[in-house]
């Protein structure tokens, strides 16, 4: 593998901040070889469990326990049926949990104020509410593992009739819970690679290869448009304290009101995303003499994005409490429907897991280099190259619910294409190197573009009809 930064060499192009160059193994012509790596950990909690509680014998172990900030104020008995202002904490230990003003004497009298019997509980059946929205297990279940294998060799009966047939083919396989379990707990990535070698002569070398990789996990932003494209990553983020990792720490900060209580208690505040990528290429390398030889490259590369709210939710009575409180599987599956669990304030559906990606994305490539030794000193390349994208574009935010939320989408289809030819020199000089050379790149977006005036009736409201063929 090779990286370069700052300037280019005239054969690379389409590149802005950096280049990295990476020849993949070749398996070898008369032997087997293997090797693998296999990293493993437990499933274990990424929550701090070991922090102490307001005595030395009690110990928060999780986001459930009795002296976790969302839990105490709610299930202490010194505070929860009177509130966490009615004068059993004071002003120090108040603050460092969630306030629960009045208790749940004040939420079982302020029901009985209303038209509605179904909702008059009691205390007693309003704890039962409560342990009920916040029944889900939020023990972390997935182990944390890595695997990486290579195995190559000499194809069986195919090698020596076919040019030293051989091949290698190599699998990479990541698991990563989250730091809280959503309908997807884990981050997890599988990339299979292969690739078959052949001297079809002495002098000419092909190389076919393949490559397919999945990714599955949870969108990166519950509330709009997919911005990062990938899932988040799991396990626990290097800044916890703020959104400095794209796709890696929504889930530990996201959960600082109630709406983000959602995020420990649920499992739907993010949609599932699943990114799908495969690569199918061929390489020709031709020795014409000692000074000369030429390079084929060709290959297709095709990412699927795909982003959707998870399982609807079972609106079905799952059981009753009191007389005739109906409770669903709330707070699992996932609705736009903007309700929250008695007292608590717990969200249970609302505008999120808003992100919708149905978008492909093929790119064509294929390049020819010519290389040739002149003499001591000079070495010169040339070579042409033709990309060929095909950019199918349909992703969104949606809300079914709240009207003015933003609700942009992207949905358009271009085919643009690039075309680029190079030539440069390469001087040795004893304790020098340099290369100069001369590229030309060529870009056609194959398209229109928007033809409007500053002030085009088809932007007003009475404009749809028109719009359309403005845009």
């Amino acid at each position: 593998m090779q990286v370069q930064t700052g300037g280019f060499n005239a054969e690379y192009g389409n590149v802005r901040a950096g280049q990295v160059s990476v020849v993949t193994k070749e398996g070898s012509r008369g032997k087997y070889t293997f090797d693998g790596i296999v990293r493993y950990d437990r499933p274990r909690s990424l929550n701090f469990e070991n922090v102490f509680g307001p005595n030395a014998a009690d110990k928060v172990k999780g986001p459930k326990d009795l002296y976790a900030y969302y839990m105490r104020p709610f299930l202490d008995p010194a505070v929860s049926d009177r509130g966490t202002d009615g004068g059993a904490w004071d002003l120090y230990t108040r603050r460092q949990y969630y306030p629960f003003d009045g208790g749940w004497n004040k939420i079982a009298a302020d029901q009985l104020k209303d038209t509605d019997p179904t909702n008059d509980l009691s205390v007693a059946q309003l704890k039962e509410v409560f342990n009920y929205h916040h029944r889900k297990n939020v023990e972390i279940e997935d182990a944390n593992y890595e695997i990486d294998a290579t195995l190559g060799g000499p194809i069986p009966f195919l090698s020596k009739p076919l040019g030293g047939l051989r091949f290698s083919a190599s699998y990479r396989g990541i698991q990563e819970p989250y730091f809280y379990p959503q309908a997807r707990t884990s981050f997890k990535e599988d990339v299979f690679r292969g690739k078959i070698t052949a001297d079809l002569k002495t002098n000419i070398k092909l190389n076919l290869q393949g490559m397919w990789a999945k990714q599955e996990g949870m969108a990166d932003y519950a509330f709009e448009i997919v911005d990062f494209p990938n899932p988040q990553r799991g396990g626990i983020p290097l800044y916890p304290w703020a959104d400095v990792e794209p796709g890696r720490t929504s889930l530990v900060n996201d959960n600082a009101d109630h709406v983000g209580r959602s995020v420990i208690f649920g499992e739907d505040v993010y949609s599932i995303n699943d990114t799908k990528r495969n690569l199918l290429g061929g390489s020709l390398t031709h020795t014409l003499n000692k000074n000369t030889f030429y390079e084929i490259h060709v290959s297709r590369f095709h990412t699927a994005y795909d982003s959707y709210p998870s399982r609807r939710r079972n609106t079905s009575t799952v059981r009753t409490i009191g007389p005739g409180y109906v409770l669903d599987e709330s707070p699992f599956g996932w609705t736009s429907n903007g309700t929250s669990s008695i007292g608590s304030g717990l969200r249970l559906g609302g505008h999120w897991a808003r992100a919708r990606d149905t978008s492909r994305v093929t790119v064509w490539n294929a390049k020819i280099d010519l290389t040739k030794q002149l003499n001591r000193v000079q070495e010169l390349k040339t070579g042409i190259e033709l990309i060929f994208n095909d950019l199918t574009m349909n992703f969104r935010s949606d809300d079914s619910v709240i009207v003015h939320l933003q609700r942009s989408r992207q949905r358009w289809e271009q085919s643009p294409m690039q075309a680029a030819a190079y030539l440069q020199n390469k001087l040795e000089f004893k304790g020098m190197i340099a290369i100069v050379g001369l590229r030309l790149d060529y870009f056609d977006p194959r398209g229109e573009w928007f033809q409007y005036s500053a002030f085009d009736r088809s932007f007003t409201a009475k404009g749809s009809a028109t719009r359309a063929d403005v845009l």
